[in-house]
């Protein structure tokens, strides 16, 4: 109960940082286009009432000519992060996201950029023109997501012994883990290595995403531990391939003359 109070508080606390970041972007955009708006008022009030406005047009074009080329990456920006930022919409405060290999929390999304927190605690800003062009996967979006968990076991262990594996480890996740994991996970032989062990997995289904690293490896951590004691308990192990060692006699020693 206690855990699900702070998750709960955790979810609202980012849902208000969502809220507060858009409200954010929105006013500044409304800002920029008030702007733009009261220039394009101004030049149909020119042409409107003043006199030989034409004249005038024509200077406030150049004019509005010369700033393109000042500010034209400007506009190209802003443009590419209203799209990134309210079309594509791909994360909110608060998610968890992949860009490329770097596990980041989302701090704060601005209109041109948003903030970020590595997983060691470094903040990264990124312009959203950046993150268009890159491929990002949104943890907390994500539905029940899944793991492999290698391990390894001598050639010469009896199948028995590997039915028996799988359905300790059945029974496991049905009666202790059953809020966190789902149940009857694959179990699959990878390969086999040397004649001498046998590289297999579990293919582990959570109940949820990983939007939350430190309850996620809390239970893995669980069931490495649980797999390790039905290991000992079924007697699984494995050893290494026996080395040749050739013991060869030493030279006869000769005392050196000066």
């Amino acid at each position: 109960m206690s855990e699900k109070i702070q998750y709960i508080y955790k979810e609202r606390k980012d849902i208000t940082n969502a809220l507060r970041d858009t409200s954010q972007a929105v006013g500044k955009l409304d800002v920029i286009l008030l702007i733009i708006f009261i220039l394009a008022a101004v030049l149909l009030c020119c042409a409107t009432l003043v006199a030989n406005s034409f004249t005038y047009v024509v200077s406030f074009g150049t004019f509005v000519l010369t700033l393109s080329f000042i500010f034209g990456s400007f506009a190209a920006e802003l443009f590419q992060s209203i799209i990134f930022l309210f079309v594509m919409h791909p994360y909110d405060a608060g998610d968890r996201v992949y860009i490329a290999t770097d596990n980041l929390l989302v701090m704060k999304v601005g209109l041109l950029g948003t903030t970020f927190t590595h997983v060691n605690g470094q903040v990264t800003y990124i312009p959203h023109s950046i993150l268009k062009q890159k491929i990002i996967f949104n943890i907390r979006r994500s539905l029940h997501q899944s793991e492999q968990i290698d391990f390894q076991i001598d050639f010469s262990t009896p199948k028995e012994k590997i039915v028996a594996l799988k359905e300790r480890v059945n029974k496991y996740l049905e009666a202790e883990e059953s809020r966190e994991f789902h149940g009857d996970p694959l179990m699959a032989l990878i390969e086999i290595v040397d004649s001498n062990k046998l590289k297999m997995f579990f293919w582990l289904e959570h109940k949820g995403n990983w939007q939350d690293g430190g309850r996620r490896w809390a239970r893995r951590t669980r069931f490495m531990l649980a797999l390790r004691e039905i290991c000992r308990d079924l007697d699984l192990s494995y050893s290494l391939l026996p080395l040749r060692v050739q013991h060869m006699n030493p030279p006869p020693y000769t005392e050196s003359r000066s």
